[in-house]
């Protein structure tokens, strides 16, 4: 299981997903719907399992993390663990 952390800000009104900063130049982009699901359930949980997903949907999220729109993280230390 990977964990995100999402750094730059989002609207997310009228059935839409809007990123600040993940288009081309940093430009501001609208998700179409199956980018917009998986952004609603990585700003939810601030996980994703990478291998369970599409190739297009990893390729989303290696984009994302390229363009220093989320951050990854270890999986977190749990007490008593």
């Amino acid at each position: 299981m990977a964990f995100y952390t999402i750094l730059t800000p989002y609207l997310d009104e009228c059935g839409s997903v809007y990123v600040a900063g993940a288009g081309a130049g940093g430009s501001a982009v609208r998700l179409n719907e199956r980018a917009s699901a998986l952004w609603r359930d990585l700003a939810a949980t601030g996980r994703c399992d990478a291998p369970a997903m599409a190739e297009e949907d990893r390729a989303f999220v290696r984009a994302l993390v390229s363009r220093r729109v989320i951050a990854s993280a270890e999986e977190p230390v749990r007490d008593g663990g």
